[in-house]
């Protein structure tokens, strides 16, 4: 996707996707880090890391906020340093 334009034209806002499809551009906006795409045949949104991250690294959601949640949960994992003890309690 190029068009980074939130705004729909104007054949756009009958489609009955057309305000998904909006509501993943705001996602992509506020989540400049991720390319975020609304898929009406899956009928969910997914969302791919534009940073390092496992291959095949990809957060699908029905509801928006389920997906942001998702992708806070892998930005926080990506941001753990591997290979390091899993038990800090330890002496």
């Amino acid at each position: 996707m190029t068009d980074s334009n939130p705004v729909p034209a104007a054949g756009e806002r009958d489609r009955p996707d057309a305000a998904r499809q909006r509501e993943a551009a705001r996602i992509r906006q506020e989540r400049e880090r991720w390319v975020v795409i609304w898929v009406p045949r899956e009928s969910c949104y997914k969302a791919y890391p534009k940073f390092r991250a496992p291959r095949g690294t990809v957060v699908r959601a029905a509801q928006p906020q389920e997906l942001m949640a998702q992708i806070d949960q892998v930005e926080l994992a990506a941001r753990k340093p591997a290979g390091g003890s899993k038990n800090t309690d330890a002496p």
